[in-house]
């Protein structure tokens, strides 16, 4: 067990929810005409060197040649994950201290076939935030930490939040909070790594609240763009979600619409639409549902005045 006390200041792993400043920073380099979200993904460069190279399935290759941005956004590439692969996953066990480069994630991937074909159903899949992590490095020359950092971080003023194993922790910050799964303390373990561009920030409360508040109120992107990262299509999180590009949205039932993404570990963020309430935290265990078992029946209890009432126990 981890005996360090949590205050609202303490560092989280926010994993997924990363997923949201990735599609920002996406929607920003449309907005200044460097990025394309609809153009296939192989004409970002004169040369493909940055794709990695040792994709042993064939068909894997074939839709790689084909996708966009916006398709990988959406978990809509049929790409599958890598987290699915189970000699991945052995490797990832087992090698606690490796630090992952995001090709080799793409590479283990690589050695199965797609889902689906490219937009014809909705895979969520980490490795489609690893391939548009770096195809962002390629369009900038530069490291997807430094971009965040001054393309997201310091304009909305996120004083301690940064990209883990990338980066130290900021000064001024509380060391991090522990993760668990399960049993396992995964916290230090650069294994994590391998979280990258799919979840690998950490993030404080008061950080979560200016992401979500510089997302919807126009300090991160056009009112345009956020309407586009918000064209919902079916998904198969659970009853009522559907997702966007890097957001999703769960309706827990009339007047209670909530907007954002969850993360491994049971991080959440959400802008509750109806009410224009910030909804934000962790259980930092990947064995919750923090959705089911938290964030919904804390906004029904909020909406109805107390008169909800769980009998699922």
């Amino acid at each position: 067990s981890d005996p360090a006390p949590v205050f609202p200041d303490t560092p989280f792993g926010i994993a997924s929810i990363t997923k949201i400043m990735v599609a920002a920073l996406a929607f920003t380099y449309s907005e200044r005409g460097l990025l394309h979200l609809d153009a296939p993904l192989t004409g970002l460069a004169a040369d493909n060197d940055w794709l990695p190279s040792r994709i042993s399935n064939p068909e894997f290759h074939r839709s790689l040649q084909k996708l966009t941005i916006r398709e990988l956004l959406a978990h809509r590439s049929g790409l599958p994950d890598y987290w699915e692969n189970q000699g991945f996953l052995a490797q990832w066990k087992t090698a606690k201290d490796k630090k992952w480069n995001p090709g080799e994630l793409v590479e283990w991937a690589g050695q199965e076939a797609p889902v689906c074909a490219p937009r014809s159903c909705f895979n969520y899949a980490d490795t489609n935030y690893v391939i548009i992590g770096l195809a962002l490095e390629q369009l900038t020359g530069r490291k997807l930490h430094e971009q965040l950092r001054t393309e997201i971080f310091q304009p909305l003023q996120m004083r301690c939040s940064w990209m883990f194993f990338e980066e130290q922790v900021p000064q001024g910050c509380a060391a991090p909070t522990h993760s668990y799964e399960g049993d396992l303390d995964v916290t230090d373990n650069r294994m994590q790594s391998a979280d990258w561009s799919g979840g690998g920030v950490y993030s404080t409360l008061e950080d979560q609240v200016k992401l979500l508040r510089g997302l919807f109120n126009g300090k991160l992107i056009t009112s345009e763009s956020l309407a586009d990262m918000q064209r919902w299509g079916e998904s198969d999180l659970g009853q009522g979600i559907v997702y966007g590009l890097g957001l999703y949205k769960a309706v827990v039932g009339p007047g209670m619409t909530l907007i954002g993404h969850t993360g491994i570990h049971n991080a959440f963020s959400f802008l509750w639409v109806e009410e224009d309430v910030l909804i934000t935290g962790s259980l930092n265990q990947s064995e919750n549902q923090a959705l089911t078992q938290l964030v919904f029946p804390a906004v029904r209890v909020l909406r109805e005045g107390g008169g909800y009432v769980d009998h699922s126990h």
